[in-house]
């Protein structure tokens, strides 16, 4: 059991690290979504910084 709650501190803290990378250049206004009240399912557009632009690479449903 320990050997199991180290290695899941382990792989958040790598995913921290991935996540908080400063190599990569983040707009201020990364999350735009609205909500109402009738909302059933979400769907997410997923986009990646390439080449200086920022290009839609798919869509979540």
């Amino acid at each position: 059991m320990r050997k199991f709650i180290l290695v899941i501190l382990l792989l958040t803290t790598v995913i921290l690290l991935i996540a908080c990378n400063d190599n990569r250049k983040i707009d201020n206004d990364v999350i735009d979504y609205t909500i109402d009240e009738t909302v059933k399912s979400i769907s997410i557009d997923i986009w990646i910084y390439e080449n200086g632009q920022w290009i839609n690479s798919g869509k979540t449903l």
